[in-house]
Order: structure tokens, then sequence, then C-alpha cells
């Protein structure tokens, strides 16, 4: 596209802005949206240069529909259209979600909003199942047609399996290590990059559970679901499992990526309790969640 032809900035405002307020439904809606405006509607891209991004995406770790949205607006309008167009699909979701939060997570909050967490989150297991089981085909096909590469994706499979099952926290490494693996298969040399778990709270807990959302969320948000909640409910106490199920429902029910869901545990995690002289401590919002910095003493997740 020449810089002639290029599309305007408050054209990109206004569209990705659009998907991001209405584009419920993760994914495939979020896609589904894209095609219709860039390549059905507009036509600023040809259908395979749309089918391309669908699959340079869906290689990359993170949320493949908010890459694809990033990388439609970069082809419009360069590293300008890229950044405003990621800001305005992203901002809208991460707003509502956020203020969820607020309602969520407060000590007595309002019927409504734990009727809709309680029901959408009825449906979470479900749909978590089926994206798992749709990652299976893609995985599978990947693994190419020997035995040696099928062999050992059905070894990185179990491992996974027993993985998440036994070692809680720990199962990054082991995704670590069928990926070194898997790499040293393919070339002749691979240098071993260290991995360290942060075991005390704070930013450097939460700023290692966002790290992992975002460098292991391969195929759809809800691949880092187990690994959000293992830190989020064990390791660091942040919430409860109750509460944490119906974070994953709200980041279903809002607009924008599922992997939304970690600022909510960014918004607990910042409102978890802090040490106090006095009987009961008090919960404080002390340091900046993503997307949200809190002030002064707040009622923080209940942990009953």
């Amino acid at each position: 596209m020449s810089s002639e032809d290029r599309v305007a900035l408050s054209t990109i405002v206004r569209e990705w802005g659009r998907i991001g307020c209405v584009g419920f439904g993760g994914p495939p809606a979020h896609i589904a949206l894209l095609r219709d405006l860039c390549v059905v509607r507009r036509k600023w891209l040809s259908e395979r240069e749309f089918e391309d991004g669908i699959a340079v995406t869906t290689l990359l770790p993170g949320p493949a529909s908010t890459q694809l949205a990033i990388l439609c607006a970069w082809r419009l309008r360069g590293a300008v259209g890229a950044l405003v167009g990621g800001a305005c699909f992203i901002v809208p979701g991460l707003v509502v979600i956020l203020a969820l939060a607020v309602l969520f997570l407060a000590d007595n909050p309002p019927v409504w909003v734990t009727g809709a967490a309680a029901g959408a989150g009825a449906a979470v297991p479900a749909v978590a199942l089926h994206a798992a089981w749709g990652l299976i085909p893609a995985g599978w096909r990947r693994a190419g047609p020997g035995v040696g590469g099928r062999a050992r994706w059905c070894g990185y499979l179990v491992a996974a399996g027993v993985a998440g099952v036994l070692t809680g926290p720990w199962l990054v490494l082991v995704l670590v290590a069928a990926g070194l693996l898997e790499v040293s298969t393919k070339v002749s040399k691979v240098w071993a990059v260290p991995v360290a778990l942060p075991v005390a709270g704070g930013v450097g807990g939460l700023a290692w559970v966002a790290a992992k959302v975002g460098a292991l969320s391969y195929g759809g948000g809800f691949v880092i679901i187990p690994l959000m909640r293992e830190d989020a409910v064990h390791t660091y106490g942040w919430m409860t499992d109750g509460q944490f199920l119906n974070a994953v429902a709200l980041g279903q029910i809002t607009p924008g990526p599922v992997v939304q869901t970690v600022a909510v545990v960014g918004y607990a995690a910042a409102c978890s309790p802090r040490p106090s002289p006095s009987p009961r401590p008090s919960r404080s919002c002390w340091w900046a969640a993503p997307g949200w910095t809190g002030s002064g003493t707040t009622s923080g997740p209940r942990r009953s």
C-alpha cells in the first residue's frame, strides 16, 4: 500500500475501537469482524494476505486475534497505525473488565455482578475443554508426518498432563524444556535460558504471572488459565478458587481477549492484605496493577 493510499488514523481509531467495543465471543468473533472490515467491506487486504496474517499470529505467543488486529492496522498505516489500532482494540475491554473487577472483588459485591459471574463461570470448564480439544488437530499436524515427530508430540502431551496435575507452578519449566527439546531436533546448537520463579509476591510475582501469560498463550487464552490459577490462588493467595473462576468468566462476558483476565488478577494482587499493626489488616491497593493504579485503602478480595 503506497503512502497515498494509506488509511487515515481517524479511520483506524473508529473502526478498531468499534471492534474493541463489540468483540464479544473471543478470537472467532474478532477474526470474523476483522475479515468483514478489512477484506469484505473495505478491501484493504486480500483474502490471501488476511489468511497469512492468521497463520503468522497463530504461531506467536500471546492472544492471536489481538495480534491479528495489530498486524492489520500495521499493514494499513505502519508502526503508528499498529500502536493506535492495538490500543483502540484492547482498551475498551480492559476498561470494562477492570470496572467489573472493582465491583466483583469488593467485600459486598452487587448481587447482579455475582449472579452474572456465576452463570458465565458455569460454562467456563466446557469452553476451556472445547478450546483445548480444538488445539489437538493443529498440534498433531504441526508434528509432521514422521514417526519421530509424532512420538515426541505424544510424549509432550503426556508430560504436560502429568506436570499439570503434580508440579503446580513448575509446569512452565516442563513447557520450556519441551520447547527446547523440539528446537534441538531442528538446529545443531541450542542455548538454554535459565528460568527463575519469583517466590515473593508484589510486583515481582505479578510480573512473573503476566510474563507467562504473554509468553505461553499459544493457541488461545485458555492455554494459560491453569498457570494463572496456580499462581493467583495457591502460590501467592491473591484470590480464592471461586474468585478466579469468576474472573475467567468476566473475561468471557467482556469484549477483548480472554487473557485480559490477568488484569483482574493484577487488581486482586494490588488489593491483597498487607501487614498492619491493627488486629485486622487493612486492604490497600498499594502498587499498580496492569491498567489500574489503586490509591488509599479499599475493599479487597474476600477470602471466605
